[in-house]
């Protein structure tokens, strides 16, 4: 979950750097909040046009962390899965729409 959780950041700051034309990410953006992020990215009006991916950012968003790397839980298989796929349509919807 904590790497998958970077991917989706990972992917914010991409898109962040798409929309302003530069190969980095400016300083005050080094960071780990998602919401900021997705409002620097400019696609904070495309997800809420998508309730169903809206809800499942606001829940992953809620859900991660970078403190998750010292998290010893084990996530039921079943739960991980579900964490997993949900983290991967996530990812995917940013680099779709980025593109």
């Amino acid at each position: 979950m904590y790497i998958v959780g970077y991917a989706i950041e990972c992917a914010l700051k991409w898109a962040i750097a798409e929309r302003r034309g530069q190969i980095h990410v400016p300083a005050e953006l080094e960071h780990h909040n998602w919401d900021v992020l997705l409002n620097a990215s400019g696609l904070t009006n495309a997800l809420q046009a998508n309730p169903v991916l809206n809800a499942m950012f606001s829940t992953l968003a809620d859900h991660w962390n970078p403190s998750l790397r010292y998290n010893t839980l084990r996530y039921p298989v079943n739960e991980a899965r579900g964490l997993y796929n949900q983290y991967n349509q996530l990812f995917a919807w940013i680099l779709e729409i980025t593109i």
